[in-house]
């Protein structure tokens, strides 16, 4: 069997991307062919030497692409000997080790060592190897190109909206539970502490409206993310308040989902300050909810 490949890294899985793969699944089907994503892992903005924090991880990623309907995803670890190889060498790559048919890439898409090789040689390597080259135009929003550079600006921004708009989906972020300080507990709230990567961008400080999927059902939810200025301190938790739950699920796996920015992280005055502020962002909530 025949493949049609798309290469890429594929980080938050936007419109761009989306409507990529869909070119990819349509020219499979016309092809006669099996639709395949060469991507990379975690290790890939490290292998080229850049501090970008990455939207997904990889398992992430891989959830993503397979819920949009395509199965065959090759991830490529580690990046750096790909990424060390010529635009020749690439294109030898391809031929040997998958059986393709025809490529589909995106308008900005390069390729060899530091970007060495451009569209126009991806053409001159088709043609060469009776191989068909789709070429997906790039997407724009009000003069605003999608990209995920561009969705990185936003949750850096808090613009949890915006975001939506331009990736087709809600942000999220995987995670375990972990004990944090037992703060909410003294004042009656039930939360759960989320350990982070830290090679994974999260959305700017602040308190979020948001959706906690724990065993696979989903609950209301407020997030608070970033410093807790109340009680002096100053490194960056994240900790989700979970409406109408109460089971233990420490070193459970849950993912939160980002809905709505609610407001800044604030330093109160006294501990029954900020718990007289959560109650308000509670009900503020339900108030969403309903």
């Amino acid at each position: 069997m025949k493949y049609v490949i798309s290469l890429g890294y594929f980080d938050g899985l936007h419109l761009g991307h989306q409507a990529l793969l869909n070119s990819l699944k349509y020219q499979a089907v016309k092809n006669n062919a099996i639709p395949l994503v060469i991507t990379f892992g975690d290790d890939f903005f490290q292998s080229l030497g850049c501090n970008v924090k990455i939207i997904d991880l990889e398992k992430e990623k891989v959830n993503k692409i397979k819920n949009f309907g395509i199965k065959n995803i090759d991830v490529i670890k580690p990046a750096s000997s790909f990424l060390q190889m010529s635009g020749n060498e690439f294109e030898d790559y391809l031929m040997t080790k998958y059986n393709i048919c025809g490529l589909c890439i995106g308008e900005d898409f390069t390729y060899g060592h530091f970007a060495s090789s451009s569209i126009k040689d991806l053409e001159n390597f088709s043609i060469k190897r009776n191989l068909f080259l789709h070429v997906e135009p790039l997407i724009s929003i009000i003069d605003q190109k999608v990209s995920s550079t561009v969705l990185r600006n936003l949750l850096k921004e808090g613009n949890i909206g915006k975001y939506e708009t331009y990736a087709g989906s809600k942000y999220s972020i995987i995670g375990k539970v972990i004990h944090g300080r037992g703060e909410g507990r003294k004042y009656g709230f039930k939360t759960a502490n989320l350990e982070c990567n830290p090679i994974k961008i999260i959305p700017k400080s602040g308190v979020y409206l948001t959706e906690t999927m724990i065993d696979h059902k989903t609950y209301k939810s407020l997030t608070h993310l970033g410093e807790c200025p109340t009680f002096g301190k100053t490194e960056i938790t994240l900790e989700t308040m979970l409406l109408d739950f109460s089971a233990n699920i420490y070193e459970k796996e849950i993912s939160i989902t980002f809905l709505k920015r609610i407001r800044d992280n604030i330093r109160f005055f006294s501990p029954n300050e900020l718990r007289i502020q959560i109650e308000k962002d509670i009900e503020g909530i339900k108030e969403l909810y309903d």
